[in-house]
């Protein structure tokens, strides 16, 4: 689910939106937080910024406009939509590329068939 982006404020000067040297203030905002209440007890994701920002500027590249975290949640505002596809891939790589592997909770599905580990869960928007 989207949420509704925050106004941007321009530059006085120029007229731009300050967001990474983009000159577009709207794009698609996808809020995710740790998924469990364990999850956001034992991890300060503001310690983990500069490493998991790396893993994100990389993944998205010139989509990203912006990144934003706060203690247990990070909000990203990007050029257009992503798939599951991309958004399962970012999950894997800040899990894996980051500390935060301990903190994976294993999901299973079709029984015993399929697991996979879950970090973050996308925040549904406050109407």
């Amino acid at each position: 689910m989207k949420t509704p982006p925050k106004p941007i404020i321009s530059d006085e000067k120029t007229g731009v939106p300050p967001i990474m040297g983009q000159n577009t203030a709207v794009g698609n905002v996808y809020t995710y937080i740790l998924t469990t209440k364990e999850q956001r007890k034992a991890i300060d994701l503001i310690k983990h910024k500069s490493k998991l920002e790396k893993i994100i500027k990389g993944f998205f590249g010139e989509r990203l406009l912006s990144l934003t975290f706060t203690k247990e949640s990070y909000t990203l505002n990007i050029k257009d939509e992503y798939t599951i596809g991309d958004k399962r891939r970012l999950g894997r790589l800040i899990s894996e590329g980051s500390d935060l592997k301990k903190f994976v909770k294993k999901v299973i599905y079709n029984g015993n068939k399929d697991t996979s580990g879950q970090l973050f869960r996308l925040q549904k928007a406050v109407a």
